[in-house]
């Protein structure tokens, strides 16, 4: 695991921009990989940041790099609790609300899905009947070079067209690609020219207020 690719992986959260960032990482070796990780939390520790390795498959692990102050701030946020709390009749202190090893929020509900997003003063909570993931960015200058590392060509083109000064349609691909990945649990900020579309998942984007939002749902 190259410094290279917690920087493509994870630029948003490295910038203070987002809380963490989950990410796939080749593993042939766990040992070794766990070796890795201590070695960048030491030189990751002092500036609030954290890797933590959440799970391991064959020939791949799941990474997460974090700011633990953030975090526990997000996590005693309590717009989705008070919103599910509407959703399902129920005292805010009685939500089923739970977070999972990824980090991820889960209700204990059959047939309630949830999903939350946080960037700079915007904060977004999406409830929903099918599984859902929804990612929200406020819309910021970026440079071509950092665009380069999550980008494919295809979508490089796509940005170009639009052509306007903010990036808005960089942000409209970033915000798509994790709010299928919180869907999925697959491709974080991987070229979406080859990460097809799910069979029955759909996205929706909005671009106002100067933040651009997708969420993904899975209605089949």
């Amino acid at each position: 695991m190259s410094e290279e690719m917690v920087v493509r992986q994870c630029a948003p959260t490295l910038a203070g921009i987002k809380t963490g960032s989950l990410f796939p990482c080749p593993c042939t070796d766990r040992d070794a990989l766990l070796a890795e990780v201590r070695q960048l939390n030491r030189r990751l520790s002092p500036k609030g940041l954290c890797l933590l390795p959440l799970r391991f498959t064959e020939g791949s692990a799941l990474l997460y790099l974090y700011r633990p102050a953030t975090l526990r701030r997000d996590l005693s946020d309590d717009l989705a609790r008070r919103l599910l709390a509407q959703r399902l009749g129920c005292g805010e202190g009685e939500v089923p609300l739970r977070w999972d090893e990824m980090g991820k929020p889960t209700v204990d509900a059959v047939g309630v899905y949830v999903s939350v997003s946080h960037s700079g003063p915007y904060a977004v909570c999406a409830i929903a009947d099918v599984p859902v993931g929804v990612d929200v960015e406020v819309v910021r200058s970026a440079d071509e070079k950092f665009m380069r590392r999550v980008c494919s060509e295809a979508e490089m083109a796509y940005i170009r067209v639009g052509d306007d000064g903010d990036c808005a349609r960089f942000w409209e691909i970033w915000t798509a690609k994790e709010a299928l990945f919180k869907l999925t649990g697959k491709g974080p900020l991987l070229a979406l020219s080859r990460l097809a579309l799910p069979r029955g998942v759909v996205l929706d984007h909005v671009m106002q207020k100067g933040c651009a939002l997708t969420t993904a749902l899975r209605l089949g």
